[in-house]
């Protein structure tokens, strides 16, 4: 098919859209409604009729009509539409009536795109249709991009049809016979007609030759018109898009799944417009210090200096990983509603969630949605992992839609989440331990033999100012005792003046000593510390933090380390 637009404004286009691109979680969000982003195509153009019968012919000429029509619907915010290539088909076609023969040959002027009114519009004011170029067109895929340009449009994000299985509630919307219009018929639409829906379900997933999913069958009513329009999930994300019916048959339809959609669109640098990137699984990795193997996207890597979190992003995207590991006599179900509705271990509040069901019982998996402050759509996916006393809380976080667009990538990156226990031996003798030397600025500061050092300082105090440098450390048996250190320049407070700033609970011994408890997860901490100065230049804050169950062996090593430091 010869292209509507020369291949130079094909390119100039893309060059425009990809530097106006906005970063993705950014002003342009998805439609409210699946109807605002889903369009009525009109194919505007001429054609040649032929009927021979019986050895007559009858030949019919029209110039300006509509030749073809159907459903599009908006990819980007800057005006990509998506639909069907036979939508946009122009060519030579033949057929046959008894004994006649038709063939008709249609040449495409014009293509409008009609989106319905945006919500709030005043009763009354029509949209009018806006004209679009064929961007790319592939027959094969029966895939096509169309542009009419704009910013920040209402546009359908991309779900994951990896996911989708048979007997999943969806809804096809389109324009089935285009508005009643007919092929032929002067004077095209010059508003959208009413867009429709029908509710239906997966059926099945036909495979091709090579066991990929080709089409996704859908138990649903779809006719003529509704080609190229979104087969959404319950969420409203694509999961494909509409291509055929079997004729003959009601309420059996095929749609493009929308993971082929993405790689036409990747092909062809498209995916650049997109509010999402598409994630790529890496291979099994073991990180041994932590306990954990998983599996993560080739776009994310741990930085997490701390033995009991991992941590990695992955931008642009603005997707984050977290596992923290825990200890909790809580139940999974328990853990979960802390997760989800607590802002235990994120700051959001999630205001829906749902399950899956993996075939271990000690993995608990869901997803949950909710808003940032800024009233961005947020998305959670998250895995909970039952390892007795500890438990770790691992979660995929960030704009909803990049989620949605790697569901299945980040659901079998969370499957493959395996842990080993972290508290593995009884906690050595204070009285037997062995101490070297650890360096800290200038200082050479003592640190028990076996045990792990890491760049965590003690908890912070209201009205301390951020140290000049500060540590912690544990056994390496067990991360629920914490040694930790800060250091500040002498004369800036006494040591009796940063006990009171850290708790109004006193410690033992020494004024600059201090205690308080608090609660996490079902479980009661003692956090106990100490200020001491050495010379004249340096104030130093020591401090021990342990479940209740260990607070005295935390004490005991608090006291020998203070004993070691003077």
């Amino acid at each position: 098919m010869k292209s509507v637009v020369k291949s130079v404004v094909k390119r100039v286009a893309l060059i425009v859209a990809l530097f106006a691109a906005p970063h993705p979680g950014t002003a342009a969000e998805r439609a409210r409604s699946v109807p605002e982003a889903t369009g009525f195509i009109q194919v505007i153009g001429d054609y040649h009729r032929e009927i021979r019968s019986n050895g007559l012919t009858d030949v019919v000429d029209r110039s300006g009509v509509q030749i073809a029509g159907g459903t599009g619907f908006v990819v980007s915010p800057h005006g990509y539409v998506l639909t069907n290539h036979h939508v946009i088909r122009e060519g030579e076609t033949v057929a046959a009536d008894g004994d006649s023969e038709i063939r008709t040959t249609t040449r495409i002027s014009r293509i409008q795109i009609c989106l319905p009114a945006p919500p709030g519009t005043p009763r009354g004011v029509r949209v009018p249709c806006a004209q679009a170029s064929v961007y790319f067109s592939d027959p094969d895929m029966d895939l096509a991009v169309l542009y009419m340009g704009g910013s920040d449009l209402p546009y359908l994000a991309l779900g994951d049809s990896d996911v989708v299985a048979p007997g999943q509630g969806v809804d096809v919307w389109g324009y089935p016979f285009g508005g009643k219009l007919e092929i032929g018929r002067e004077a095209a639409l010059d508003t959208a007609p009413g867009v429709s829906a029908t509710t239906g379900s997966v059926a099945a997933l036909r495979g091709d030759d090579t066991g990929d999913v080709r089409f996704i069958q859908i138990n649903a009513n779809v006719n003529p018109g509704n080609s190229g329009g979104p087969v959404v999930d319950r969420d409203g994300f694509v999961v494909g898009v509409t291509q055929s019916r079997l004729a003959g048959a009601d309420g059996i339809a095929f749609a493009v799944p929308v993971n082929r959609v993405k790689t036409f669109l990747e092909s062809h640098a498209l995916d650049a417009v997109l509010n999402a990137r598409r994630l790529h699984l890496g291979p099994s990795q073991t990180l041994a210090s932590k306990g954990v193997t998983l599996r993560l996207p080739e776009e994310i890597a741990d930085t997490a200096p701390l033995r009991t979190r991992i941590a990695g992003a992955a931008l642009p995207a603005e997707t984050e990983f977290r596992v923290d590991r825990v200890i909790t006599p809580w139940s999974l179900p328990e853990l979960e509603r802390s997760l989800v509705r607590g802002q235990t271990f994120e700051p959001a509040v999630m205001s829906e969630f749902a399950r899956f069901s993996p075939t271990d019982p000690g993995l608990r998996m869901g997803r949950a949605i909710g808003v940032t402050a800024d009233k961005r759509e947020l998305g959670m996916f998250y895995a909970i992992l039952d390892l007795g006393e500890e438990k770790l809380v691992a979660r995929y976080i960030g704009p909803l839609v990049q989620l949605a667009y790697n569901e299945s990538v980040i659901r079998e990156s969370l499957l493959s989440l395996e842990a080993r226990p972290l508290i593995s031996a009884p906690l050595p003798a204070v009285d037997r331990m062995e101490w070297f030397g650890h360096a800290l600025e200038d200082l050479t500061v003592p640190v028990p033999s076996g045990w792990l050092v890491e760049p965590r300082g003690p908890s912070p105090c209201p009205g301390l100012a951020a140290p000049a440098s500060s540590f912690g450390m544990s056994p390496a048996q067990d991360f629920t005792v914490a040694l930790r250190m800060a250091i500040w320049p002498g004369g800036e407070f006494t040591p009796a003046q940063g006990a009171a700033a850290c708790s109004d609970g006193r410690g033992r011994g020494a004024s600059g000593a201090y205690a308080q408890r608090q609660e996490w997860l079902g479980v009661s901490y003692v956090i106990e510390g100490l200020f001491v100065t050495l010379g004249s230049t340096r104030i130093v804050r020591l401090e021990a933090l342990a479940p209740e169950s260990r607070s005295a062996y935390a004490r005991a090593a608090l006291e020998a380390w203070a004993r070691k430091l003077q």
